[in-house]
């Protein structure tokens, strides 16, 4: 999941990572052939989404980090790369959840919420809460994977 470093326009202040659409292409699990030799049980639990947002980077985070302490997490904050780590301790251990954002143009920004260590079927349930809590943030288009 290569990103090009840097940023776009005014983007240089919060030092988001660039995407550009083959990157993005790539997220999306366009050519994704590690699908193939998973369980069905596993392809229907992912380990990573996205959602695009027209929200600011600071708000995006300030409002991710806000529901992860909500939610018991220890958080993690890089705040230059605009990456997030967080633990969260369930009935069949620690999950551990990365939230990373991505410019895609100066009022749009790529939100990827992926799975760190842990049982996939606990981030599941996790993730589900933390998008429902995150609704607000979506852009018009809601979730891409």
């Amino acid at each position: 999941m290569a990103a090009q470093g840097g940023a776009v326009g005014s983007g240089a202040a919060h030092g988001a990572k660039t995407m550009n659409a083959f990157e993005l292409i790539n997220m999306c699990g366009g050519l994704a052939l590690s699908r193939m030799f998973q369980s069905t049980e596993e392809k229907k639990v992912k380990r990573f989404t996205q959602f695009v947002s027209p929200r600011p980077a600071g708000e995006i985070m300030a409002r991710a980090q806000t529901v992860l302490q909500e939610m018991g997490c220890e958080i993690t904050v890089e705040e230059p790369a605009l990456k997030m780590k967080a633990i969260s301790q369930t009935p069949k251990g620690a999950v551990g959840i990365i939230v990373q954002l991505y410019a895609m143009a100066e009022a749009l920004h790529f939100v990827e919420i992926r799975r760190g260590k842990g049982d996939i079927f606990e981030f599941h349930k996790f993730y589900l809460e933390l998008l429902e809590k995150l609704a607000d943030l979506k852009g018009p288009s809601g979730t891409t994977g």
